[in-house]
């Protein structure tokens, strides 16, 4: 005969069914909610790489905005080119992009290279992708008062030639079209804006986390 707990309490049958019932109710909601704390962080996880992509594209639209075109090849010579021997090895394509942007001294006044025609000495910015990194490389152009100096690989840098820049981190892809003012696919001289697309990468709770962003600029008029 089962005993009672109390007059009016639960047998020890009903005490255990209850404390099981409690028990799976229990592991239901917390693997319920873990599944919405790694939903979320996954999410949030994404969020985070696609504002990283944004704000680094935006970095490279500024100096499209201030560039007059793209060169097909570094007008530059780069000792860190990346044909060995051809220091002139750069090339504008569908994963690099070489902005022709106008020199100038520390007061912000152009270097002119022909001043009756109004033709600026260039440097060079170069976007490249290297072991899932974005970079930016600068070439000076050879002119006596350019503020700025050339940019090197990270184990090559010195306090004359400092790190090439890092815009992103993470990249999976990065692409470059370059268009007309009719939205034609041309080649780069030709181009008159720059579509660059760019794909991150990463793990969230061992989970591959992707985000993809495509942004569009315009050259100013030279």
């Amino acid at each position: 005969m089962i005993k009672k707990l109390g007059n009016s309490g639960f047998t020890i049958v009903e005490l255990l069914i209850a404390i099981t019932v409690s028990v799976v109710l229990m592991i239901a909601v917390m693997g319920f909610m873990a599944n919405e704390i790694d939903t979320s962080t996954v999410q949030s996880a994404k969020a985070n790489l696609l504002s990283q992509a944004e704000n680094g594209l935006n970095r490279v639209n500024t100096d499209i905005r201030l560039s007059s075109n793209a060169d097909t090849n570094n007008r530059w010579p780069d000792n860190y080119a990346p044909v060995a021997g051809n220091t002139y090895s750069w090339a504008s394509n569908a994963t690099t992009l070489i902005l022709a942007t106008a020199a100038q001294d520390s007061h912000g006044n152009i270097l002119w290279q022909d001043s009756a025609e109004y033709i600026p000495y260039k440097n060079n910015l170069i976007y490249f992708v290297q072991n899932g990194t974005l970079y930016k490389r600068t070439l000076a152009a050879q002119v006596t008062g350019n503020a700025v100096t050339n940019s090197c690989p990270a184990k090559y840098a010195t306090a004359t030639c400092p790190a090439d820049e890092i815009i992103l981190s993470n990249v999976s892809s990065f692409s470059v079209s370059y268009l007309d003012g009719n939205g034609n696919a041309v080649i780069p001289t030709n181009s008159r804006s720059v579509v660059l697309q760019v794909s991150l990468a990463s793990t969230s709770f061992g989970q591959p986390v992707k985000a993809t962003y495509t942004t569009q600029m315009v050259y100013r008029d030279d």
